[in-house]
């Protein structure tokens, strides 16, 4: 045998040995498999809700992932035409919008924001190119008046048991460039804001401080406890890139669930109104590591209490923080290009969505994750190999065999997301990465994004026992399902 050989023959044996081994009964009792990731998406501002291919990307949302929630900016922003003087008002834009969502059966998480110039304390402090204010107000009881007017309209319109489901978010960021005021004015406005809220209905939800890198915890309940401030919930933003963040596989759902449990200890829920895998990263949500990382934190997030919403930021590439991105992929926050075309990130959340209600096997090995469920008979399986971007990922193979089946399977159905497979952004970069996409080439890359599911080899006992095995590449989600069943 020649050296060659003998290292090929080894690597072999050492590949072998280190297969994944994962074993579950699906006649266990298990737990229930809670659909966290896809209560909520982020959008832009709100003057993006009034377009049509905005709309129409909602509706595929709704459609594969059935959110419940929508969350965006700038509800009160001047392009909005809500405030044209202290105690004018017009509201067609904003019911224009619920309207819309209610017909879809979706709700708002309710930014209260930004400052209209007219209520304005410093009218020149704004925020982005659609220059929302982010200064506190002139007259907080004029502020209060609109926050006041505006809750009776929506509960007048769509009826106190609708929008007492919906949720109430008290400014964006304050903590982060979109407020101009102190820390204690944010603490003065959320008092104002809540007090209104409530003032028409006592059952309406209301919470913040809606601040960057789950911040000033204690300080704000603290200060609304002192205010007699009514406080529903808190909310708060994190990204797996945030500086406090430890760099590694579970960093995230670490520091998540330390505030969770942190305002369980005030006694309210946390309700995380952004996140995605990584703000700065170079290919953004683009690509297979977001897939994956949204598939392993859908897995790991079934561990932490109180924890209400994580939504993801954001459903579109229809978004103009800094300017509207004529590229197709350009390492933006969308799930879907601005072309309706959806990336691996929105595959990745219809695997997570395709999950039974019951979860039998919530397992890690290494860098692998696995999610076994059921429903009465029907049993499907998903699988992630994921590690932070600074760790060390290899492709894994991976062996899961079940007992407890009460059905004899007549197919093992793999369906795999990774950088060959429904990836359209790879084909984009085949077709020569061109920026302005005609109507044939969407097409052709819209059928590229699909599902490409593939028969997996199993073998069984005849004892209600069942084996299959998967090779999944770094970055990669596979879900398995038993047809038959």
């Amino acid at each position: 045998m020649t050296p060659m050989k003998a290292i090929v023959l080894l690597v072999a044996i050492a590949a072998a040995a280190a297969d994944i081994q994962f074993q579950a009964d699906v006649s266990s009792a298990g737990v229930p498999f809670v659909p966290l990731l896809q209560r909520c998406f982020g959008s832009g501002h709100a003057e993006l809700t009034l377009r049509q291919d905005w709309r129409q990307q909602l509706i595929a949302v709704k459609r594969d992932i059935n959110p419940e929630f929508v969350r965006f900016h700038g509800l009160l922003d001047d392009d909005m035409s809500v405030v044209f003087g202290v105690g004018t008002y017009g509201f067609a834009n904003v019911f224009n919008i619920f309207d819309f969502l209610v017909s879809i059966k979706m709700r708002p998480i309710v930014e209260l924001s930004f400052m209209p110039e007219a209520l304005a304390s410093n009218p020149a402090a704004t925020i982005f190119h659609y220059k929302g204010g982010i200064s506190p107000p002139k007259s907080y009881d004029d502020w209060a008046h609109l926050i006041s007017t505006l809750v009776d309209g929506l509960v007048t319109r769509y009826g106190l048991e609708e929008v007492q489901q919906w949720k109430f978010e008290v400014w964006n960021e304050p903590n982060c460039g979109f407020f101009s005021g102190t820390q204690q004015e944010y603490f003065t406005l959320y008092n104002y804001t809540s007090r209104a809220v409530k003032s028409v209905s006592p059952t309406l939800k209301v919470g913040g401080p809606a601040t960057c890198q789950l911040a000033w915890f204690p300080e704000f309940f603290g200060n609304a406890t002192a205010m007699g401030a009514p406080v529903d919930m808190i909310t708060s933003h994190l990204y797996p890139t945030d500086p406090m963040v430890a760099q590694n596989r579970s960093g995230f759902v670490d520091y998540v669930s330390k505030h969770a449990a942190l305002a369980a200890s005030f006694g309210v829920p946390l309700v995380m109104t952004e996140f995605n895998s990584g703000l700065g990263i170079s290919e953004g949500q683009d690509g297979p590591f977001a897939a994956s990382f949204i598939a392993s934190t859908a897995l790991a997030v079934q561990s932490v209490p109180n924890l209400d919403v994580l939504s993801f930021w954001t459903f579109s590439d229809v978004f103009e923080e800094g300017g509207f991105a004529s590229v197709p992929y350009h390492a933006g926050y969308g799930m879907q290009t601005y072309n309706a075309i959806p990336k691996l990130v929105y595959r990745s959340f219809q695997l997570v969505n395709s999950l039974l209600s019951t979860a039998v096997l919530l397992q890690t090995s290494g860098t692998v994750d696995i999610a076994v469920t059921v429903d009465k008979s029907s049993v499907v399986i998903l699988l992630v190999n994921y590690n932070w971007l600074s760790q060390p990922i290899a492709a894994e193979s991976v062996t899961v065999a079940l007992k407890g089946l009460k059905c004899t399977p007549t197919a093992v159905v793999l369906t795999t997301l990774d950088e060959s497979t429904s990836n359209s952004k790879a084909a984009w970069e085949a077709m020569g990465s061109p920026t302005y996409l005609n109507a044939t080439q969407i097409a052709s890359l819209t059928a590229a994004s699909q599902f490409a599911p593939v028969n997996a080899q199993f073998s069984t006992d005849g004892k209600g026992g069942l084996t299959f095995s998967a090779t999944l590449q770094p970055y990669s989600v596979s879900q398995a399902v038993l047809q038959g069943c």
